[in-house]
C-alpha cells in the first residue's frame, strides 16, 4: 500500500522548507560545545515515565513576520502524540495550522532529541538545559546558534 500525502505532511513540510529558506542566508556561526549540559528533565525523559509537556514560540519565517508555534508533547502509556499548532503572522490574514501525530525520542551525540512525525517530514527537535527546544536541520545540526529557533518551555 502507497502512503498518501496527509494533512499533517502537507503542513509539516512547507515549514521546514520555509525554515530552512530562512536560514539559507545567515551567517554560520561557530558549533555549539558538544559538551554542552542536558536538560534538567532528560533523566526523566528516559525513564520512560508519562508526561504532558509544551513550548511556544515565534519562529523565523522568510515571506511573513514569524510563525507563531505551540507545541504539545505527551507520553501516556508508552504512546508519543504531539500536537503542532502554527499561526502565520502578518499583515494579511494570518492562516493557521493545527496537526496531530506520532513522536519518537532518539540520542545523537550522547543527547536527547525528538523527532515529530518519523514517517513523514521528520521535523528534528532538542531539549537545551534551559527547558526550551531548539529547531535542527536535516543534518540534526542547529539552524542558528542564536534564539531564532527556539521555542520555550511553558
Amino acid at each position: 500500500m502507497s502512503p498518501v500525502p496527509t494533512s499533517r505532511s502537507r503542513v509539516l513540510r512547507p515549514l521546514l522548507l520555509a525554515l530552512l529558506l530562512a536560514a539559507c542566508g545567515r551567517e554560520q556561526a561557530g558549533q555549539e560545545e558538544a559538551a554542552a549540559g542536558v536538560p534538567g528533565d532528560a533523566p526523566a525523559l528516559a525513564q520512560g515515565g508519562d508526561f504532558d509537556r509544551q513550548w511556544f514560540g515565534v519562529l523565523p519565517c522568510a515571506d511573513c513576520d514569524g510563525i507563531q508555534t505551540r507545541l504539545r508533547l505527551l507520553r501516556e502509556d508508552g504512546e508519543h502524540r504531539f500536537e503542532l499548532e502554527e499561526r502565520y503572522l502578518g499583515d494579511d490574514v494570518a492562516p493557521a495550522f493545527s496537526q496531530q501525530g506520532r513522536w519518537q525520542e532518539q540520542e545523537r551525540g550522547g543527547r536527547p532529541e525528538y523527532l515529530l512525525d518519523p514517517e513523514g517530514a521528520r521535523l528534528r527537535l532538542r531539549p537545551l538545559e534551559d527547558g526550551s527546544l531548539e529547531l535542527l536541520g536535516p543534518d540534526g545540526e542547529p539552524l542558528s546558534q542564536g534564539p531564532e529557533y527556539r521555542l520555550g518551555r511553558l
